[in-house]
């Protein structure tokens, strides 16, 4: 219904729908905020419940209706009708709680299996949240009228917010709006990553967990340097695999190597270019150097190869300090991508293994501010030769920024050119004896390990790289939200101009927002995407609180958990606010809204160590969470892949001593590069920064390793 009105009774939530009279509700268990047996409301008061005179409720969303739990189930007894009140609330003693084995307790606070005297019910779009004040625990979840929570509920104590059973809280949420044909979605991004379905029962969210499917290992590169297969792609437009002959000419399939938006028709077409080389020979050579030889490309090829010729002939790369060895990158996105690019310039036989599928893997949406460096560095990789980014790449000087898909898509067409190998589905596991083994037993023999896995990752834990929280603001300070439009590419949304506010500098612009849409913002920034519109602002967590999307703003963690966030409201805020700037409102199906917490992050206390013989060193997220408004992500994750080849450079050629010396130096630079302080923090010339910290840092002095040659 269109309004309702919350009251509270002891231990009891009532939900009145105004629209009807009907009131659906009941006593409430003390692990569960979920309304039982819909009551009728006259005027004469509450009646009992139409069915049985006591139900029985369960905490777990595991369990389903009349499951005995024991302790941790409940029957409560009916309680007596009173009048409804003008002040929105009841009063109706209960003397006894029931547990399903028949026996009662005294409903006092003193009871540890009981709930206290008094409850405060707070509602925000559909979602009940009950305080126990005797305790001071709050307990809540999304409801539905007649089932008990379908997601487990909060446990809000004073030293912070925990689950039941220990599962590490999120501070990150995505929601998958879907479409006709597929069902919208909720997904957890960071702690216990998990995804949900999304439902709305009387118009109140319902999130119920989707089971988790093991992602099947995908040899993505088997056929680099081996015989030549039968099977050919007949057409790479349609992605239709055959054993007949592809029909394009060389022109034609290069192009689409070169125009491919999604890894698998980046593989078809790259397979079918190794198949015609041939097979290759004794020597191992690098495959663009291979497709060098044959005739037929078209004019953008030979700009490919310049780049990739220009980049080869640096002085660190000449000698290939690490041919014969193997490396491996733990994760493909754009850090470990970029890492690998450097570890196949040195001449090592990098693979890439990554857990997820390849399409999920590489297909993120969100948009990524680059600095001047890392502009320049992916106009050297061809950023406008391959599309995307394209031939627009970086032509607007205010608002530089790149898709992460897209990103990845440029670096992962550069490496496969460059002779990388990667494998989908692969979830490495643990290191024994220079062998790096996965979750499924799989073995793959390693010299050199490189982790991309993103912040707080089980591996760097498990091979002693321990993380620590670094608060930068009060917890839930910061808060993102992320929004994702369809670009129709039209006229008018082609003629939208982009932006970035902060209230400090237009503050009337802010004022006539809130008075709008309710939405008290700090600073708001619209990118224009070739498939999609993207904003990203801070709201308060106050007026997120006030517009029902934080149903409780009170814990001290856990703020933006599943069961404390209502993402339909989120959307609908989100979709005001676009509307306010006069921006699309059409959310993207995948990835539309997106709410993190920023107030804090994590980061190693050191970059690199040695586990069972093997240099490991840490890169990207997985090294140092970034803070987000100033865009410094790729900037320090770009700077740390080069910091992590240099230091195997020094481990594999050198001294692993020298190299874990080396990592902390480098490390203790990149914790302190920020707007404010790059220019106390890098050189000067941005020109002049290649694989040698010397060549990027001020305060850098290396050993003696192979990479300080020049940059």
């Amino acid at each position: 219904p269109p309004s309702r009105a919350v009251r509270r009774r002891q231990g009891c939530s009532l939900i009145v729908e105004r629209a009807t009279g009907v009131a659906r509700g009941g006593p409430t268990s003390p692990t569960s905020s979920c309304p039982v047996s819909p009551v009728q409301v006259g005027p004469g008061g509450v009646a009992s419940p139409a069915s049985s005179p006591s139900a029985l409720l369960v905490r777990s969303s595991h369990a389903t209706e009349g499951t005995d739990l024991k302790d941790d189930s409940w029957m409560s007894a009916s309680p007596h009708p009173a009048p409804v009140s003008n002040d929105h609330t009841q009063s109706a003693p209960v003397s006894t709680w029931r547990r399903s084995d028949g026996s009662a307790t005294p409903r006092t606070p003193s009871s540890s299996n009981s709930p206290p005297p008094s409850r405060a019910v707070r509602r925000r779009q559909g979602c009940s949240l009950i305080v126990e004040r005797a305790t001071g625990v709050a307990r809540g979840g999304p409801t539905s009228p007649t089932s008990s929570c379908p997601v487990s509920p909060v446990q809000v104590g004073p030293g912070g917010v925990r689950s039941p059973w220990g599962v590490r809280r999120s501070n990150g949420l995505v929601y998958h709006p879907g479409s006709p044909n597929a069902d919208a979605t909720v997904e957890r991004v960071t702690g216990k990553a998990r995804r949900f379905s999304l439902s709305l029962v009387e118009g109140r969210q319902r999130l119920l967990p989707l089971s988790q499917e093991d992602s099947v290992v995908e040899d993505a590169t088997s056929f680099l340097n081996v015989e030549v297969p039968s099977a050919r792609p007949q057409s790479f437009s349609d992605g239709c695999i055959s054993g007949e002959p592809s029909s394009e000419t060389m022109s034609e399939v290069f192009n689409c190597f070169l125009s491919a938006d999604c890894v698998a028709t980046t593989l078809r077409a790259f397979r079918e270019l190794m198949t015609r080389c041939g097979e290759a020979g004794s020597e191992v050579e690098l495959p663009y150097r291979r497709l060098l030889r044959l005739e037929g490309f078209p004019w953008r090829a030979r700009s490919v190869w310049s780049l990739l010729e220009a980049r080869a002939r640096r002085p660190e790369y000449a000698d290939a300090p690490l041919k014969h060895r193997h490396v491996v990158v733990v994760g493909a996105g754009p850090c470990g991508m970029r890492a690998a690019l450097e570890l196949a310039l040195l001449g090592s036989e990098v693979l890439v293994v990554e857990k997820r599928s390849a399409a999920l893997a590489f297909g993120r949406i969100n948009r990524l501010h680059l600095w001047e460096w890392c502009k320049q560095d992916l106009l050297a990789w061809g950023a406008k030769v391959f599309d995307p980014p394209g031939g627009t790449f970086g032509g607007d000087n205010d608002f530089c920024h790149i898709g992460i898909g897209d990103l990845q898509l440029l670096l992962l067409k550069s490496a496969l050119l460059l002779g990388v190998r990667l494998r989908f589905g692969w979830e490495a596991r643990s290191v024994e004896q220079q062998v790096l083994l996965s979750r499924c037993g799989l073995r793959v023999p390693c010299d050199a390990l490189l982790l991309a896995t993103g912040a707080s990752s089980p591996l760097c834990h498990q091979l002693g790289l321990k993380s620590v929280g670094v608060e930068l603001r009060g917890k839930g300070s910061a808060i993102g939200v992320v929004a994702n439009f369809v670009n129709s590419r039209d006229s008018s949304q082609m003629a939208l101009r982009q932006f970035s506010w902060a209230r400090q500098f237009n503050q009337p612009l802010f004022a006539k927002l809130r008075k709008a849409t309710g939405a008290d913002l700090e600073n708001i920034v619209y990118y224009k995407g070739p498939s999609h519109h993207y904003i990203v602002f801070t709201p308060t967590k106050r007026c997120l609180f006030e517009n029902g999307v934080i149903l409780d703003s009170n814990v001290s963690s856990g703020l933006l958990h599943e069961s404390n966030v209502d993402v339909v409201t989120l959307s609908l805020m989100v979709q005001e606010i676009a509307t306010f700037f006069g921006l699309p409102t059409n959310l993207a199906e995948e990835q539309g809204v997106m709410i993190f917490d920023f107030s804090g992050v994590r980061r190693l206390e050191s970059a690199a160590t040695m586990a069972s013989g093997v240099f490991a060193c840490a890169v990207g997220d997985a090294l140092l969470e970034p803070f987000w408004p100033e865009g410094l992500g790729i900037i320090r994750g770009f700077m740390s892949a080069m910091d992590a080849a240099s230091a195997v450079v020094t481990a594999l050629t050198g001294d692993a001593e020298e190299a874990l010396a080396q990592t902390s130096q480098t490390y203790n630079v990149l914790k302190s590069v920020a707007a404010q302080t790059a220019s106390h923090c890098l050189q000067k010339d941005i020109r002049r920064f290649g694989l040698s910290p010397q060549s990027r840092y001020i305060s850098v002095r290396c050993g003696k390793d192979a990479s300080t040659r020049g940059g």
